[in-house]
């Protein structure tokens, strides 16, 4: 039994410190809240701070919650190789004349990963799981401004231990013409971190901190033929990391029922469709995202599925 904990803390320890090392090189601690959600702005390349992003409008710019007319009820999920899925569900809501909350839970995981033995014999299967709980609130100090901000609860579950940490968001937006959109995200700050205290596989106690780092998120859009071809790009930066990544994305509505996109992802393309139409429960929207993969050569396939009520 022993030796079994050995080993489990062994893999354990491999597995953080390995990402510990590849978010030395790129800043993966946390890297599931940057991955996206919302299957319209995913088709758009990421480029979806300065768009209303329905039921993912708070996580992309929480300040957009103050602009909404009804209610979004809205999930998604994301299908990627080696086993990996994301789930998101979410609902955002008018408060009041000049305001907006969100509630939001977030998913990423990665299952079936094979437990042996010293010997090379079958032990159990694990799981690498990460989720982030969102309170949202958006206000509308001005007409033409909106403020928000996110209160991020995250866990990060990985053989059989498990880390807590808190983060936030602040973001800026607004619409200074009917042409022209912009949003501005300060994601993670705050010396955002998870923290790890493993006392229960050995006999002594290791504690580890990864931190989360910040990320400046700058977003345009531009509306045009009664929003029926928009147009958006954004600029992203994390503070671990002076590469800037560049994001355009590009929305056609080719009648009522059948919405094209596409866009540009940092190097990699992106595109997908969405479906719309009228129900009892208000209009419901059916969408889909195909992406690139950063790690496999196989690609990565989004759904959503959200009612506008």
């Amino acid at each position: 039994m022993r030796n079994y904990k050995i080993l489990i803390l062994s893999l354990f320890i491999i597995i953080l410190f390995y990402t510990n090392n590849i978010e030395a090189a790129g800043g993966y601690a946390g890297g599931f809240l940057r991955l996206g959600v919302g299957t319209r702005a995913l088709a758009m390349g990421g480029a979806g701070s300065a768009l209303l992003q329905g039921s993912a409008s708070n996580y992309w710019n929480p300040a957009m919650l103050s602009r909404f007319r009804g209610r979004y009820f809205g999930s998604d999920s994301r299908f990627m190789s080696l086993d990996r899925k994301q789930h998101f569900i979410s609902y955002n809501g008018r408060l009041g004349e000049k305001g907006g909350l969100g509630i939001s839970w977030l998913q990423y995981g990665v299952d079936n990963i094979d437990g042996r033995d010293y010997n090379g014999n079958p032990t159990e299967e694990l799981k690498d799981r990460e989720q982030a709980i969102l309170f949202s609130f958006g206000l509308s100090p001005h007409p033409l401004l909106g403020l928000g901000i996110n209160a991020k609860w995250l866990q990060h579950t990985l053989v059989e231990q498990t880390a807590t940490g808190f983060s936030f968001d602040i973001a800026w937006y607004t619409r200074l013409t009917s042409l022209w959109s912009f949003g501005i995200v300060l994601q993670d700050i705050g010396g955002s971190s998870f923290k790890w205290e493993v006392g229960d596989l050995w006999d002594k106690q290791i504690m580890k901190e990864d931190k989360i780092p910040m990320v400046l998120r700058a977003a345009w859009g531009w509306h045009f033929a009664d929003e029926r071809l928009l147009l958006c790009g954004e600029l992203r930066k994390r503070s671990d990391n002076g590469d800037l990544t560049k994001h355009l994305g590009l929305e056609m509505v080719l009648d009522y029922q059948l919405i094209a996109r596409c866009g540009y992802d940092n190097g990699t393309l992106t595109f997908g469709f969405g479906m719309l139409r009228d129900t009892p429960l208000g209009i419901l929207s059916l969408d889909y995202a195909y992406l690139e993969d950063a790690f496999d050569i196989r690609p990565s396939h989004n759904f959503g599925l959200s009612t506008h009520f």
